[in-house]
């Protein structure tokens, strides 16, 4: 028998036993991430409507271990108004992610989304989310629970209240006493923590794995 056959055919037969569990892991936790996306805002009818020439959003604290996956902005909006700048910041500030959302993105109920490299929330933290449009005054509804309609909002997150920011493609501050009000503009796609460390923890596995077979013997 050929010595070296048989030793790339006992090399392919490890490689098969131990990728084969990485596959099974990485297809169950595709399966479950793509299964438990939620948007943040599902649903919303409001009376009121009204314009902001900066970034106009509203903030939220995540109720647990949350990865933001997609950031949108709600169809009319897109349409209407051409690509729309979204951005997600932390309390202090910080542009923590952001991207551009436009109608050939992908279409979730009302919103358009574009991806973005996931963004791991910090469970009770509160988090500002806007958007901008690059043309323009922005055309909005606007959502007050003291006037009238409906807002549905994810269970995986607490609602907090809206926020502006003049002058560009901003941080949106708080609106003092905007406590459950909304500009409804900015929109996102979430999945729960569990699902995506599992994920995480697979490529760490995969790539240590990838490393120890370049080792030479």
């Amino acid at each position: 028998m050929n010595p070296r056959r048989s030793k790339e055919s006992s090399m392919h037969n490890v490689m098969n036993k131990t990728l084969l569990p990485f596959i099974v892991i990485a297809t169950t936790c595709t399966t479950l991430a793509q299964g438990t996306s939620e948007e943040a805002i599902l649903e919303c009818s409001t009376p009121i409507t009204g314009s902001y020439d900066g970034t106009a959003g509203w903030t939220f604290k995540p109720l647990g271990g949350v990865v933001i996956t997609h950031l949108g902005a709600f169809t009319n909006v897109v349409v209407e108004q051409g690509p729309i700048s979204v951005g997600v910041w932390g309390s202090d500030g910080t542009l923590l992610r952001s991207n551009t959302v436009t109608a050939v993105g992908q279409l979730v109920n009302r919103s358009y989304y574009s991806p973005i490299e996931p963004l791991w929330l910090i469970p009770q933290e509160t988090y500002h989310v806007g958007i901008f449009s690059p043309s323009g005054r922005l055309f909005l509804s606007f959502y007050d629970p003291l006037v009238g309609g409906s807002l549905s909002v994810s269970t995986r997150i607490q609602l907090g209240g809206y926020a502006e920011g003049p002058n560009g493609f901003v941080f949106p501050a708080a609106v003092p006493d905007g406590q459950g009000a909304v500009w409804i503009g900015a929109n996102f796609l979430a999945v729960p923590e569990p699902g995506a460390l599992s994920l995480l923890a697979l490529a760490m596995a995969v790539g240590s794995f990838a490393r120890r077979l370049r080792k030479p013997n």
